[in-house]
């Protein structure tokens, strides 16, 4: 699982009472897979997604449904390697795409 139980304050995830998730050792061992090739669209869904635009916005920019959008995601996760947008974005800004 990416996240973590943590009994410190650092990293937890905000909204929750105690006994947090954090995120930040999951995403420590983040990294470029040097073999692994995004096209341009797929790069662009994810500066989108950095620069902090919801999904209906995304869509909007890429003139698809944000059914297609959260499709994508998960087709980038996947070959990226990761679960989760967060971690594609942290991929992306790390592989210095971002």
């Amino acid at each position: 699982m990416i996240l973590h139980d943590t009994d410190d304050s650092g990293g937890r995830m905000p909204g929750g009472r105690g006994g947090g998730k954090s995120v930040i050792p999951a995403i420590k061992s983040i990294g470029p897979d040097p073999d692994v090739q995004l096209d341009v669209h797929e790069l662009r869904l994810l500066v989108l997604l950095a620069e902090g635009l919801g999904f209906e916005t995304v869509a909007r920019k890429l003139g698809v449904s944000e059914r297609t959008v959260r499709r994508r995601i998960r087709v980038i996760c996947d070959r990226i390697g990761v679960e989760t947008l967060i971690e594609a974005v942290v991929w992306a800004v790390r592989a210095g795409l971002v």
